[in-house]
């Protein structure tokens, strides 16, 4: 294992940085991109006990801090969003099927042959009863319904 030797310089600004309360990755990265020394977290880490510096009082970490930010943020965005949703009216769209009268059965009463399209938002649901079109579960109304167009 290759020794480190810390300079006046380097320590000098490590002890700056170290009171100002900043992380230990970020004290390394900045004394490398101020080209004082290279050094990695944990190097620093190991100075600052063997330098005996003074524990830092738990405070905010800033990296928290901008996590707080990042999520009010959010919620602010979500918010806008479901206000804008609630403002907009909803557009009630007329199903295609209307022009036919089901026959409305229930699962019980279904042969091989009625039509499956269900009916209802609760159970017990009823379902459609008219006679399928052929390889299909629906009949021809309600396959133009599941698959937008008819089959040939």
């Amino acid at each position: 294992m290759r020794a480190h030797i810390w300079s006046p310089e380097a320590e000098a600004r490590l002890t700056e940085l170290y009171t100002q309360g900043r992380a230990f990755s970020h004290i390394a990265q900045l004394l490398c991109d101020e080209g004082i020394c290279d050094r990695t977290r944990n190097s620093v880490i190991g100075k600052v006990h063997r330098m005996r510096l003074p524990p830092r009082e738990r405070g905010i970490n800033p990296m928290k801090q901008s996590r707080r930010q990042k999520q009010d943020k959010q919620n602010a965005r979500r918010k806008l969003v479901r206000a804008a949703r609630r403002a907009v009216a909803p557009v009630k769209v007329k199903p295609r099927c209307e022009t036919i009268e089901p026959k409305h059965i229930t699962i019980i009463e279904l042969e091989i042959d009625s039509c499956r399209f269900p009916y209802g938002d609760n159970p017990p649901f009823t379902y459609c009863g008219l006679e399928v079109e052929a390889g299909c579960s629906y009949c021809f109304h309600h396959m133009t319904v599941v698959h937008d167009r008819p089959r040939k």
